[in-house]
């Protein structure tokens, strides 16, 4: 595939991002309004969700602008556009991806969490997670994660003190604010927020790889223990078939046996990278297993990225851009395969404008196209992919 073929699809869907003032709409916005403006006992619920969201699923840009409801800044999709960009500039020494650098960076440094130790990041709405609110601003693991891999690779591509600096900042929001749940004297899981105890195992194992490799750079013996700790705990609870569920076992019960193709994408990227940091065979021999079970189960026969082991739909732009993005991470042997998704992903969700479709859901006979540019769930997601293929192939051909 052309490099520069690739380059014109980012750097159409920068443009966008671009054009409309790095907010976007996503698909928690909506849920936000729905929960606190109608009642969760209303006649209009059908199998715990409301009519609107039902139209909106339709209409989604249009409800949205009735209910006058706008597009936000996100820091999770600041953090994915920081590290896009980073490898965008180290690809191609354009100014405008160094200036885009300059403006991820400083939004987020200027929206950080106030309120507690370290430095930390949440989302601009309300969301539930199983049974309980998460107030919108409420920093979590996941994103703060996902932040700090863009601090980590402009001190990786730059050498920027002031970037690992932040990462150790984002270790201590971990250290101090996060629940650490001690399993066993070998096992440990750390919370999703400050608010919470859940056992997610994606959001666990975010923080378990950004605490070894932090830990290993500056040398704190103590980070790399305890992270070692966390992915401890994922790979006690690996099935017998490789996978591992969203929620631990002790809270399976919430969402039970979930797995899906962005989460267990996360689950073998951050597993993937410890066992390259420590060089145990433990963790190379879990990432293997599971590696096995995604590559057989989370692909289409045609070789698309489905939703879930079981079922192609609802075809998301999440789990597209995670697929990209989890074969050329950790599998380089798989560049024939990515190319193909790639071109397979644009075919089905590339809209004419340069932006990416949300979902596609089947209906029985019918096909709907969720026709809305969410910026984090889906065109900041494919940024992050589309960059990280650009950046391997260069590294390939040195």
């Amino acid at each position: 595939m052309n490099p520069s073929f690739v380059l014109n699809i980012i750097d159409n869907l920068s443009q966008f991002i671009v054009d409309n003032g790095y907010v976007g709409y996503d698909p928690y916005d909506f849920k936000d309004w729905v929960n606190k403006n109608t009642h969760q006992k209303s006649i209009l619920r059908i199998k715990g969700h409301h009519l609107l969201e039902y139209g909106e699923v339709l209409f989604p840009v249009s409800m949205r602008k009735i209910l006058n409801l706008e597009p936000q800044y996100n820091a999770k999709a600041f953090g994915l556009l920081l590290a896009s960009y980073l490898n965008l500039y180290k690809f191609e020494k354009k100014q405008y991806y160094f200036e885009s650098i300059q403006v991820c960076k400083n939004w987020l440094l200027s929206n950080s969490s106030n309120e507690f130790k370290g430095l930390s990041w949440g989302y601009p709405f309300d969301w539930y997670n199983a049974t309980m609110l998460i107030p919108k601003g409420t920093p979590s693991s996941v994103v703060s994660a996902i932040v700090g891999d863009g601090f980590w690779k402009d001190y990786i591509y730059n050498n920027d003190i002031a970037s690992l600096k932040i990462c150790e900042k984002i270790c201590e929001f971990y250290m101090n604010e996060l629940s650490i749940d001690k399993i066993d004297e070998n096992k440990i899981c750390f919370s999703y927020t400050p608010l919470d105890d859940f056992h997610v195992h994606n959001a666990n194992l975010f923080v378990a790889e950004f605490l070894i490799k932090i830990g290993k750079e500056t040398k704190n013996e103590n980070y790399v223990h305890l992270g070692k700790l966390a992915a401890n705990y994922a790979i006690s609870e690996q099935n017998d078939d490789g996978s591992i569920y969203y929620w631990g076992r002790v809270q399976n019960h919430k969402y039970a046996d979930h797995l899906d193709h962005y989460h267990s994408g996360f689950e073998l990227r951050m597993l993937f990278s410890i066992s390259q940091l420590v060089l145990d065979k433990i963790y190379k021999s879990a990432f293997k297993r599971y590696f096995k079970f995604y590559l057989k189960n989370f692909f289409s026969e045609e070789g698309f990225p489905k939703y879930s082991p079981k079922s192609l739909y609802p075809i998301n732009i999440h789990s597209c851009a995670e697929s990209i993005l989890c074969l050329t991470v950790v599998d380089s042997q798989k560049k024939i395969e990515v190319e193909q998704l790639i071109n397979m992903i644009n075919d089905k969700m590339l809209t004419k404008k340069g932006w990416f479709l949300y979902m596609i859901r089947k209906v029985g006979p019918l096909k709907i196209k969720s026709r809305i540019p969410y910026l984090r769930w889906g065109q900041a997601w494919m940024m992050r992919a589309l960059s990280e293929y650009l950046i391997q192939t260069a590294i390939e051909k040195k």
